[in-house]
């Protein structure tokens, strides 16, 4: 999951769910977390006790689990109360259960053990919290709760394990069946995105970030929105908001980073909401969604989206900008990571990747020198029908735009909706916008077929050819970087 030359601190991360009980911010471990459920409306089971903390109890798939509440121990604070905010967190240790009544679940934390500190030294084994986690990044201090202790000064808990059968003397043990394939229960991130929530398997997540900077944006009618770049690699973002979302100020503020055989995909989420563990038979399955791998229903959560990572990675080719190429001999790890000065826009393989667009008729151009895909306002639309010269506001400055010259003579019969941003090699040259009527599509050099030709009034030239509209194209191929120097 973490990739060659990341800091050994950052890969020896673990997942800590984080808790509010009354106004203390809690970690736990999530290897302990089975999953969250939320309080009946019934409230809980009744089981009546002289002492201890034991609230009550609550069904879980038919097996009762006792749930402890922490206030009734140690001094929390005031709780707002917040019904709705309130959950009943499943925390396994071995074969053991217990349930713990929290106001709120605030999403998980990746967390250092060495940035754990301990702060109880006295070696009392009813401490409960004997370590705290430091304030970073806006969240408190949050106090880490050891579940094993828990579970031993509560003296409550449930088994999953049955109660084992006595064996008939000279009678062969019985061979416990193997569990069916669909029993098998895989844990999720549920993540918020709009008003719906996504359950993405956790083995597929690498990290979770805020949203970084966006170096492109890709008009609307893509999964992809746009393009980002994190930890020295190419992201490309995916929404799978509803509606759509544009690539701009109203893209979700967090992205969860998908990894997939060497390449990644920024999935723009709005938080992290809880762990769930998920088996095939929990799935209403959606054989023909581009995304999905089914629909559950969990109690306490609603409705679960159940992202299938094999289906994004298939839906959106631009993932293949992320990946790290291996050095050839005698390259350095810079020089291989497909990033520098003519790797952003190329592949393993050594080619470019195309942008496909629509002037006066269909064109590729490699994706080097491309830093923006933008709309024209409608005064440079104006501006360039009249023939004179255009500009276009752009990160506080006058922006020039020219028009893509005809190269079949013909004016395209369409006006120009969108502008190609590129910076024209060398650097110091200032940004150039092309006017085209509309982007295409994005083009992986793994699914380019480029062929170079000769013909005799034009000379030599290349042609790429892909699938468009459903049918094979071939297309001319335009430097626009070169372009923008000569046009600019």
């Amino acid at each position: 999951m973490t990739p060659q030359g990341s800091p050994p601190l950052q890969a020896q991360a673990q997942a800590h769910v984080r808790v509010r009980v009354g106004d203390c911010h809690i970690a736990i471990a999530a290897a302990h977390v089975e999953r969250a459920l939320a309080i009946p409306p019934e409230g809980l089971a009744a089981l009546p006790r002289r002492q201890g903390a034991l609230a009550g109890m609550i069904d879980l798939q038919g097996r009762p689990v006792p749930v402890v509440s922490l206030e009734r121990w140690l001094p929390m604070g005031a709780s707002p109360g917040n019904a709705p905010l309130q959950r009943v967190l499943v925390l396994h240790a071995g074969q053991a259960l217990i349930g713990l009544r929290v106001d709120e679940v605030l999403g998980v934390k990746p967390v250092d053990p060495q940035a754990i500190v301990r702060v109880h030294h006295d070696g009392g084994v009813e401490e409960l919290f004997q370590s705290v986690v430091p304030a970073s990044a806006g969240d408190p201090i949050l106090s880490v709760l050891e579940v094993e202790r828990l579970m031993a000064l509560c003296q409550v808990w449930c088994q999953e394990a049955s109660v084992a059968t006595a064996t008939p003397a000279g009678a062969a043990a019985p061979v416990a069946a193997a569990p069916s394939a669909q029993a098998v229960a895989v844990r999720h991130a549920v993540f918020a995105v709009g008003d719906d929530l996504w359950a993405v398997p956790a083995s597929g997540i690498h990290t979770v970030v805020p949203l970084p900077r966006i170096e492109l944006n890709v008009p609307p009618g893509h999964f992809t929105v746009g393009i980002s770049e994190l930890q020295g690699r190419k992201l490309p973002l995916v929404s799978v908001a509803q509606p759509p979302a544009r690539a701009g100020a109203d893209l979700s503020p967090w992205v969860a980073v998908l990894e997939s055989q060497g390449q990644w995909i920024g999935l723009t989420v709005d938080n992290c909401r809880q762990l769930a563990d998920l088996a095939e038979s929990d799935l209403a399955p959606t054989p023909g969604d581009p995304l999905l791998k089914g629909i559950a229903l969990v109690p306490g959560l609603g409705t679960l989206r159940v992202l299938d990572i094999g289906k994004v990675f298939d839906a959106v080719p631009e993932a293949a900008v992320s990946e790290v190429a291996s050095p050839a001999p005698g390259e350095g790890a810079g020089d291989a990571a497909g990033l520098g000065p003519g790797g952003a826009g190329t592949d393993s393989a050594g080619g470019p990747h195309f942008l496909i667009f629509e002037a006066d008729a269909l064109y590729a151009s490699p994706v080097d020198s491309v830093v923006g895909v933008v709309e024209l306002p409608q005064a440079t639309i104006d501006e360039l029908a009249r023939g004179r010269t255009a500009v276009m506001p752009w990160r506080g400055k006058a922006l020039k735009v020219v028009p893509l010259p005809s190269l079949n003579g013909q004016p395209s019969p369409e006006p120009p909706r969108m502008a190609i941003l590129l910076q024209p090699d060398p650097a110091e040259h200032a940004t150039v916008g092309i006017a085209i009527t509309r982007l295409c599509d994005w083009l992986p050099a793994h699914r380019a077929d480029v062929r170079e030709m000769r013909l005799g009034s034009v000379g030599e030239f290349r042609m790429v050819t892909h699938q468009h509209g459903g049918a094979s194209a071939s297309m001319v191929v335009v430097d626009l970087g070169q372009m923008a120097y000569l046009l600019g």
